[in-house]
């Protein structure tokens, strides 16, 4: 056999490579644990989007229940702006209050209600989509600030937004 082929390890080969396993570590541990955070965060937006979103549905279903009942003895389907406004607020706020999620202070919420009385023959679009719409409808957006559960950047706010919209359609 030729030398050079084989070669035995020696000491001064450990010894060389006995500290690499911990430079590694060194290296690559900032780099999980910014990871980590990353992804706490973008789960932490989208649970209380998730939260937020069935909020703002329920708000919407509950506010779409404020018809004027004298149109609607007479056959037509009108919403009662006023009465919607304060209906969905009203919901989101008790939705919010029983959401752990959810914060209750109200100086973090924009709540914006559309109330569209459109018709087959006058149809209106939604201000938030842009959307054509043919039948009564509630629009509501709410935007909402959260703090970062990481707390990695001190007075860091997580913004999050969503839109429902509920149309009544006459059978």
């Amino acid at each position: 056999m030729k030398a050079g082929w084989c070669r035995a390890a020696s000491a001064s080969d450990d010894r060389l490579q006995s500290g690499t396993a911990a430079v590694l570590v060194a290296l690559f541990l900032p780099v999980l644990m910014g990871c980590f955070l990353l992804l706490t965060e973008l789960g932490w937006q989208l649970v209380v989007h998730g939260n937020l979103r069935a909020a703002a549905d329920l708000a919407a279903l509950a506010a779409a229940q404020c018809v004027a009942l004298e149109d609607l003895a007479a056959g037509q389907i009108r919403l009662i702006p006023e009465a919607v406004h304060a209906e969905a607020v009203r919901f989101l706020h008790e939705n919010a209050r029983c959401n752990p999620f959810l914060a209750d202070d109200w100086s973090q919420y924009r709540i914006r209600v559309s109330v569209l009385n459109a018709s087959v023959a006058s149809p209106e679009r939604d201000p938030w989509t842009g959307e054509t719409v043919d039948a009564p409808t509630v629009c509501l957006f709410v935007s909402h600030r959260v703090h970062s559960p990481t707390r990695l950047f001190p007075g860091r706010w997580i913004h999050v937004h969503c839109h429902a919209s509920l149309a009544i359609r006459s059978r």
